[in-house]
């Protein structure tokens, strides 16, 4: 089962939390305002707003922040909440079947950073990852909780219709 989701490229290198939680919102709604500069200029610095993908290379220093995803999904109406953990196969399915994708926190030792993806899919023991940096990728489960790029799984935020419909 796979998900009619679409992972947008995030605009600037810290920015995977923006262009998962615009992935998620356009999701929910087609015609979502919620695009990545409206978050980080919501979330960081009004001068964000004039990011797009054609001056990102000249965007201020300021704007490329690294963000917590729920924040900005809170922003949206988009969060239904958080656990510490990786969701297990069978929670994905039933996620996924639901029609919710899985925002993911991936962790890299020894990094001070973290990175955001979007599980929107299953195929028998593979999960589909929508990576804002790198793409789209099918994976074995396993290998996506204890290896994704190197780095772990280690928290889930699941995502929802926003019902005031902003």
């Amino acid at each position: 089962m796979i998900l009619n989701f679409k992972t947008q490229r995030q605009l600037l290198d810290n920015w995977c939390w923006s262009a998962i939680a615009s992935s998620i919102s356009f999701y929910y709604k087609a015609n979502s305002r919620w695009m990545q500069n409206i978050l980080a200029a919501r979330l960081i610095n009004n001068t964000c707003i004039g990011i797009n993908a054609a001056n990102a290379l000249t965007a201020p220093a300021v704007c490329d922040v690294q963000m917590d995803v729920a924040k900005a999904l809170a922003l949206t109406g988009n969060l239904a909440g958080d656990i510490i953990r990786p969701l297990s196969f069978n929670e994905v399915i039933q996620q996924i079947n639901a029609g919710f994708p899985i925002c993911c926190q991936i962790v890299f030792p020894g990094a001070s950073g973290s990175h955001f993806v979007a599980l929107y899919g299953y195929q028998l023991t593979n999960v589909i990852i929508g990576d804002p940096q790198a793409g789209i990728f099918s994976l074995n489960y396993t290998q996506f909780v204890s290896g994704y790029r190197g780095g772990n799984w280690q928290r889930s935020v699941g995502t929802k219709r926003n019902i005031i419909n902003t």
